[in-house]
């Protein structure tokens, strides 16, 4: 709403114009590409990625070492970019490339090893207690974390 008030209506409008023609163009870009799939019908301004055939957290990875910013989802495993005013053309289809790129990299090496993030997201996928994730999820955290004390484990 602030951004609305700001920019203007007509300016706030192109920028979702041009948002969406660079969705259209990196899901035209990106569909073809072996091994991935597009979830659901992208028509705001993210689209997501999974595959039944590669560890896409392996792609993940490859994406991260070119600098994108992926959001990592579970269920199934997959990602997704969120497209913004930021999003030129150019980064439109510097992403397709990287994508691209990313995808045959892991289809020729599929033996890579995941590790930070990736890793935890990688093998809770295969534990099937959700309860158990959480309790590791927040074990790693804190561990990360520079409070000494959980509140947690803190006496009442």
């Amino acid at each position: 709403w602030c951004s609305l008030l700001m920019i203007g209506k007509q300016q706030y409008t192109d920028y979702a114009i041009e948002i969406q023609q660079n969705l259209l163009y990196i899901k035209n870009e990106t569909i073809s590409i072996d091994d991935l799939y597009i979830i659901g019908e992208p028509k705001l301004n993210i689209i997501a990625y999974a595959s039944n055939t590669i560890n896409i957290y392996l792609v993940i990875k490859q994406m991260k070492e070119r600098n994108w910013e992926l959001t990592i989802m579970q269920n199934p495993p997959s990602f997704h970019l969120c497209i913004t005013k930021t999003h030129t053309r150019e980064v439109c289809t510097k992403f397709c490339q990287d994508l691209k790129d990313s995808v045959e990299i892991v289809k020729q090496n599929e033996n890579q090893t995941l590790d930070g993030t990736l890793a935890l997201y990688g093998s809770s996928e295969q534990i099937e207690n959700s309860l158990f994730i959480d309790e590791i999820i927040h074990d790693y955290i804190f561990l990360l974390s520079s409070n000494n004390c959980s509140h947690r484990y803190k006496q009442l």
